[in-house]
């Protein structure tokens, strides 16, 4: 919530700002994306529910039931580009551009080599129909949308994604160095 007080301070303290963007075209409900950006709704949990409870079904073939409609949270954008909330929080893989830019940063400034290209993961995304969620609605199209990489390179990517970020856990993060200043600051605090 900090960060979207933040935007909306932004926004309130420099009206110069606002005006800017107002003209360049942007509209209130691209504001509200821009929070809900930042701040996904809390019901998004509902719809990661629903996938995986569909995602269960699809592994039992005897079961061809549709799933059940589910009420699209968002108001920034309709439910046919639920892809867009994907790339700065992502609310069902955790791989979005937030955690690229710190392995980056991270890997650059401790002299690591990242083998997580994040160019190539991007290149390689793709916007699918997500079939395993239904949203409750009067629109023709009821399926949201998702950003998949392409399946050849699916196991390549999210390998190189786990080997850096066990590498920068096991020589930062978790470093013993890291761990005692960790303790001592919390022990600071508590005085």
């Amino acid at each position: 919530q900090a960060s979207i007080a933040m935007f909306r301070h932004l926004l309130e303290s420099n009206p110069h700002v606002k005006e800017g963007l107002l003209k360049f075209g942007l509209q209130s409900e691209d504001f509200l994306f821009i929070e809900e950006l930042i701040s996904p709704p809390a019901e998004f949990g509902k719809l990661l529910k629903a996938i995986a409870k569909m995602s269960i079904g699809m592994e039992d073939s005897s079961q061809e039931e549709p799933p059940e409609p589910v009420d699209w949270p968002c108001r920034g954008r309709p439910h046919t580009h639920a892809f867009l909330y994907e790339i700065v929080s992502n609310w069902r893989s955790g791989a979005d551009v937030d955690k690229f830019d710190y392995f980056a940063r991270d890997a650059y400034y401790l002299g690591l080599n990242s083998v997580f290209d994040t160019r190539r993961y991007i290149s390689s995304l793709r916007v699918l129909r997500d079939k395993r969620c239904v949203v409750a609605t009067t629109a023709e199209e009821r399926n949201i949308f998702t950003l998949s990489p392409s399946e050849k390179q699916l196991d390549s990517l999210r390998m190189d994604a786990a080997d850096t970020r066990a590498s920068l856990h096991r020589k930062a993060y978790q470093h013993k160095t890291s761990l005692k200043l960790d303790f001592h600051m919390r022990r600071v605090l508590e005085l």
